[in-house]
């Protein structure tokens, strides 16, 4: 059927590697459902009858029967869209607020010119302040800085998409990460093989990875990809949580769990530690893991706050002053995101930081300097000191040499 001809309450027959259209609830079937789309996380979920199923994601494995509770523009993922979209009206920029400060003092300049010659009756004094304004260093100065921090930021690996997201990141005080693909590295592998009874850890992995082998979930992956057994046995209760449990039986009896983790990247706790020391008051965490998986690597890293089992609208990139993306990460994350950082290097988010606040030291320092030289050069131009050549000459140098020092890279 025509995409746009299915309703709400239709039924919808989902194959194994078919990517689920529509928001629904699973009527019947069993199925391990890739959310990473929507949530960046690279474990696939297991949904079964009652469980709700998302647009955008895929099932890796099984067959299900969904109904469909959204039709074609109310999905969950079309709804993140519009929220970003939405939020882009809210932003300012550097650039228009020197255009708009910049034309303000137009007007002041011919009208400081005409005062001049009102009280002096001197038409060389009232050009000498005519040639000086304000707004020529501004409207030049203020977009060049921009570009040069963009540019620079660029040869660190890091997309911006405008110089008001500088701005942003200088400002905040509060940085929240979404783990997986970002603190972890979103690439499942096995941490440990427990195996029960008579078992050996290394027979039950191959057993496992022959199982495995055909079927295209990342677990599976990581199990067909692990080429010996590691760990010892031990009793059931005693497995880790912070770890995914992928259970072994043969014949209807426990033979081995398989413990999955996501490994942490491994400069996150140094960058964490590095973001405070730089300004951010709070780190957080959120994740759409459980509790303690979350737990675990919240303490791993040194976050102050974390959330687990969030939900994907409630951790949505746009929501944010500024929204930041690995580039490895999920593709509505990539989409989405105002920087776009290099995916093998989270150490990029300090070199971020720090450009962003150089950018906003040198056009403070850009602005007192234009209007101390051009402040300058008015009261010369009163005082009959220099005369209206002289004073556009050193007007427009002092202009070249600011936007000239604008080039220079800020680290």
């Amino acid at each position: 059927m025509p995409f746009d001809q299915i309703r709400e309450n239709d039924c919808i027959h989902i194959h194994m590697g078919n990517v689920i259209p529509f928001d629904g609830l699973v009527e019947s079937g069993e199925a391990m459902v890739n959310q990473a789309s929507l949530t960046g996380e690279p474990l696939p979920v297991r949904k079964t009858k009652g469980s709700m199923v998302f647009a955008g994601t895929a099932a890796e494995e099984g067959e299900l029967v969904i109904r469909v509770k959204q039709g074609s523009g109310e999905s969950r993922y079309e709804k993140i869209i519009t929220m970003i979209e939405e939020s882009e009206k809210l932003k300012s920029s550097l650039e228009s607020q020197a255009e708009q400060l910049a034309d303000r003092l137009v007007p002041y300049t011919f009208l400081g010119s005409g005062l001049v010659y009102a009280l002096t009756g001197d038409l060389t004094r009232s050009l000498s302040v005519l040639m000086v304004d304000f707004s020529c260093a501004l409207k030049l100065a203020m977009p060049i800085s921009v570009l040069s921090a963009i540019r620079e930021a660029g040869r660190y690996g890091m997309s911006v998409k405008g110089g008001k997201l500088l701005e942003a990141v200088a400002e905040a005080d509060t940085i929240v990460f979404d783990k997986t693909g970002t603190l972890t590295k979103a690439a499942p592998r096995v941490a440990d093989v427990v195996a029960f009874g008579n078992w050996d850890p290394q027979e039950a992995l191959r057993l496992a990875a022959c199982l495995e082998e055909h079927f295209p979930h990342s677990i599976a992956k990581a199990v067909v990809d692990e080429a010996a057994a590691r760990g010892q046995k031990r009793k059931f209760n005693a497995l880790p949580e912070q770890y995914s449990h992928l259970y072994l039986a043969v014949e209807g009896k426990l033979a081995a769990v398989i413990l999955i983790e996501d490994p942490l990247r491994a400069e996150a706790a140094d960058v964490v530690r590095s973001l405070r020391e730089n300004g951010f008051s709070q780190i957080v965490m959120m994740t759409g893991d459980s509790e303690k998986t979350a737990a675990s690597v919240a303490k791993a890293v040194g976050v102050d706050r974390y959330y687990s089992e969030v939900l994907p609208e409630d951790k949505a990139l746009s929501a944010a002053d500024v929204g930041l993306a690995i580039s490895d990460g999920a593709a509505i994350a990539r989409e989405i995101a105002d920087i776009t950082l290099n995916g093998n290097d989270l150490c990029s988010l300090i070199r971020l930081r720090l450009i962003s606040m150089a950018l906003m030291k040198r056009i403070q320092r850009n602005y007192r300097s234009i209007v101390g030289i051009n402040s300058f050069l008015i009261a010369a131009g009163i005082a009959g000191v220099i005369q209206p050549t002289r004073s556009a000459l050193f007007h427009n140098a002092t202009t070249l040499a600011i936007g000239i020092k604008s080039m220079t890279d800020l680290l």
